[in-house]
């Protein structure tokens, strides 16, 4: 990942940014260690308790948003009354995202398949009274079965994995149409973001079309083990985006600075055909959804992340 002070298009504007990332970062190394945890608003007005020493927590932390691009399309296709499925919700920030857009008619289904983060996840969801999200410690998976949690980096809470060798903490495996139930001819909104587990959710999702919406939108994350997903979605008569996401900090400095500009409004987000080959959110629009016009710069941003 280039820094952005090196993709700038000028020498002086680059060095300034690198001075302002590097002021910055030494904020925050002071701030976590001054501060462990900190309850931050999010661009959207929820609020969420972050550590400062975790990798998706710092940036909702400092930045008050996770994810922007994602952030704001998400804000887009969202509306009173959907629901939205949040599989690998971590701590809850596209869950409460979601709670917000759907409203008191909708339904946000959160799925965090590790304990610990799940403590942290429901914990956010009473602080925000969140009574229109239903929040499950399992893992989804291709049949009923148990599975334990591998530990990743320990910096980044989103990195750990379920493992079928199970250990002494088992957690339930379900099947997506078990985890859905009733909801699964209504869901609108499918978000899936499970460190290279995602096969069995998106299989169950192809195979389950005749019975889900016809404007039915899938996140998910593809790595090249999953890239063939491009090229089954769309043969099932989807369109296929590409979604740019970019932690450096660098990136979110430049954005926060931006947004009481409205100098944010945009999504970093493109048309494909196939796979690219890199790790990254891939949105996928069912034909009756209305699609996106933008490219990798164009696109309105929602109002809520300019809040």
């Amino acid at each position: 990942m280039r820094k952005l002070e090196n993709i700038v298009p000028h020498p002086i504007v680059g060095r300034g940014i690198g001075l302002l990332s590097f002021i910055f970062r030494a904020y925050m190394k002071l701030d976590s260690l001054v501060v462990p945890m900190k309850r931050c608003r999010t661009v959207f007005g929820m609020l969420i308790d972050c550590s400062g020493h975790d990798l998706v927590q710092k940036r909702i932390r400092f930045f008050n948003v996770y994810e922007p691009n994602l952030t704001s399309y998400t804000c887009l296709h969202l509306k009173e009354g959907d629901i939205y499925v949040d599989v690998g919700a971590n701590v809850g920030y596209f869950s409460l995202l979601a709670a917000k857009c759907v409203g008191d008619s909708g339904k946000v289904i959160s799925v965090e398949a590790d304990p610990r983060t799940f403590r942290v996840l429901t914990g956010n969801l009473k602080l925000n009274n969140c009574s229109n999200v239903k929040a499950l410690n399992v893992a989804a998976t291709a049949a009923r079965c148990e599975v334990s949690i591998e530990a990743g980096d320990p910096r980044n809470s989103g990195s750990n994995r379920i493992t079928f060798d199970t250990g002494p903490e088992k957690i339930e495996g379900l099947p997506l149409c078990d985890i859905l139930g009733d909801d699964l001819s209504r869901v609108r909104f499918i978000k899936i973001d499970i460190e290279g587990s995602e096969a069995p959710i998106l299989d169950t999702i192809l195979c389950s079309l005749e019975d889900m919406r016809k404007d039915l939108i899938v996140v998910s994350e593809l790595s090249q083990s999953s890239g063939k997903y491009v090229d089954r979605f769309i043969a099932a008569g989807f369109k296929a985006y590409a979604i740019q996401n970019v932690y450096a900090f660098e990136y979110y400095l430049l954005r926060a600075c931006l947004r009481p500009y409205a100098g944010d409004q945009n999504i970093g987000m493109v048309s494909i055909t196939e796979y690219g080959g890199s790790t990254a959110d891939y949105a996928f629009e069912r034909s009756a959804c209305q699609p996106f016009h933008g490219s990798k710069t164009g696109g309105p941003l929602s109002a809520t992340e300019r809040a």
